[in-house]
Formats: C-alpha cells, sequence, structure tokens
C-alpha cells in the first residue's frame, strides 16, 4: 500500500521545473507587471504615488528638488515600460538581458524606500509593525525573478543567488505579514475583505475577528516554514508551492470582491490596494524557483531553447 501511494505521488513530488520554463514564465510575468505598471503610472493614480513616495524619502527628495513632476512621472513609466516590452520579448537574447536587468534596478530602487521612507506603523510603535511596508517587502521575491532571468540571460545561472534571494523573500514576507495577523489593529484590517468574500465569510460565524485573524496567522507562518525547509527536503518544497500557491489564488480572488480598481477609472487602472494584491504573484512565482535548485546547483545552461550558441563551430 505504502508502495503504491509513493509511485502515485512520485510524479508530483518529483517534478522540476526547466529553466526553459522559468525563463518563459517569469519572463512573461514581470513583463506583463511592467508594461501595466508604466500604464498606471502615466495614465492613473499611481503616477501621484511616485511623487509621493519619492518625495518622503530621505535619500531620493534631494535627487528631486527642482525636477518637474512629469518629468519624473515620464522617466518612471519610461523605465517600466522598456523593461517590460524587453522582457515580453525575451526570446531575443539581447532583449531579455536588458529586461532582466531593468527590472532588477526597478525593484532594487524601490526596495530601497524600505530604509528611506516612513513605512512603520507609527501608531504601534514602529518596527516591527509594517505599514506601507508591506507593499515593499514583497520586492524581494520580485527580485529574485528577474535575477533570475539576468543570471541565465548571461549564462550565469547562479548569479545574484536568486534562490537564496526567493527563499528568504518568500519567508520573509509570509512570516511577517503573517505574524502581524496576531494584533487586532491586521485583524480589523483583513475583515472587510474577509467578510465580503465567498470563501472565508463563514469564518466569522464560528470565530471572533481575533479568531480569524490568527487562523489565517498560523496557516501564513506554516507555510513560511515549508518555505525555509525546502532547501533541505524536496518534499517542502513541493508544500511550499502547494501552500503558497492557494494563498496567492486566494489573495488575487480579492481583486474581484473589494474596490481593487481605481473608483473612476476601472479596469485596467487598479488602485493601491489592487497593486499589493498582484504582488503576490511573485511569490508564487518564487517558490517555483526554489523547485528548480537542482538545475541551479548544477549550473546547467540557461534556457538554450531561446539562447543562441554564440560559440565558433
Amino acid at each position: 500500500m505504502q508502495t503504491t501511494l509513493k509511485n502515485l505521488l512520485f510524479p508530483i513530488t518529483s517534478w522540476q521545473p526547466t529553466t526553459a520554463q522559468l525563463t518563459a514564465y517569469f519572463s512573461i510575468l514581470n513583463g506583463i507587471y511592467l508594461c501595466w505598471m508604466a500604464l498606471l503610472i502615466a495614465f492613473g493614480n499611481s503616477g501621484k504615488d511616485v511623487l509621493k513616495w519619492w518625495t518622503q524619502s530621505a535619500l531620493w527628495s534631494t535627487v528631486l528638488d527642482g525636477a518637474p513632476d512629469q518629468a519624473v512621472i515620464a522617466i518612471a513609466a519610461g523605465m517600466n515600460l522598456i523593461a517590460g516590452i524587453c522582457l515580453l520579448l525575451f526570446r531575443l537574447p539581447v532583449a531579455l538581458t536588458l529586461g532582466a536587468a531593468l527590472a532588477s534596478l526597478i525593484y532594487c530602487f524601490n526596495l530601497l524606500f524600505f530604509f528611506t521612507n516612513p513605512v512603520w506603523q507609527a501608531s504601534m510603535g514602529g518596527f516591527p509593525f509594517l505599514g506601507s511596508g508591506q507593499g515593499v517587502i514583497k520586492y524581494l521575491p520580485m527580485l529574485a525573478t528577474s535575477v533570475f532571468l539576468f543570471g541565465h540571460s548571461i549564462r550565469r545561472p547562479g548569479f545574484g543567488s536568486p534562490r537564496t534571494m526567493a527563499l528568504i523573500g518568500s519567508v520573509l514576507v509570509m512570516a511577517w505579514i503573517g505574524a502581524m495577523k496576531f494584533f487586532a489593529f491586521e485583524a480589523e484590517g483583513i475583515e472587510p475583505l474577509l467578510r465580503n468574500h465567498l470563501v472565508f465569510s463563514w469564518m466569522y460565524q464560528v470565530w471572533t475577528s481575533q479568531g480569524v485573524s490568527n487562523v489565517i496567522g498560523i496557516t501564513e507562518l506554516v507555510f513560511a516554514q515549508f518555505v525555509a525547509l525546502s532547501l533541505w527536503k524536496r518534499p517542502f518544497s513541493v508544500l511550499a508551492v502547494v501552500g503558497i500557491g492557494v494563498t496567492v489564488a486566494c489573495t488575487t480572488s480579492f481583486i474581484f470582491t473589494l474596490p481593487a480598481w481605481d473608483a473612476k477609472s476601472y479596469f485596467p487602472f487598479m488602485n493601491g490596494a489592487g497593486l499589493f494584491l498582484i504582488k503576490d504573484q511573485f511569490l508564487f512565482a518564487a517558490t517555483l524557483l526554489l523547485l528548480n535548485a537542482g538545475a541551479i546547483d548544477r549550473h546547467q545552461t540557461p534556457a538554450r531553447e531561446y539562447l543562441p550558441d554564440h560559440r565558433p563551430h
């Protein structure tokens, strides 16, 4: 019986995405996101958010001093658009390299806001209570995907340690945000999302608002542990992918049950809540990168299907 069960589960537990599959998936995911961001910055409310984050930054506000707002918005939108288009053309080696490099630069730039902007929950006493920082830390798993693409485009799969970055980023996001669920402010914050959701509304008939939040928090912490253990035991990698996949599917569904779209423009113009949720797609992508550990560790050639061989014949 045990042998039969192992034989049935083996195709699932042994599956490993190839570098070519990850290259295609990460390129399309990043390309769509960056082009979408360029659209929102240029024509939506995200342009105002860009200016707010820049002007609040202790580092970048001096750079912006005297710069016209439209110039800042144009630069931000332009970089996102160029990176996005290049990544959608990932079959062209030069486009993949340029797009991955620009995407990595954009994500690194946004990560710096974590250290240069007021991202903490001031009413709770600051660190470790994340306020707007919840959205900023998600750039770390996002960066893991773009660094992976860049390393493979230059035939150096281990460049930048994308797997380690994916591991740290995924654990950080899941564990930190999960731990916040045990506090009243977070329980109150997620209640409007869950009460109006077809899948989660029943929970409030069983538990209190804090009880529901605790259940969500425990679940996220368990998934964070699966991710953390995935480097040592492969079954945990599979559990991490399944757990994060379910989490991302649930959070993505909130886009359709809360005001995630710009109140005046609607689709495709997302508001801040929608952008916060859509970034979770990269959390799932980062866990898939952990399943590709064998290919990275053996320094296999990156996505040969997409990268022509320039060696002399």
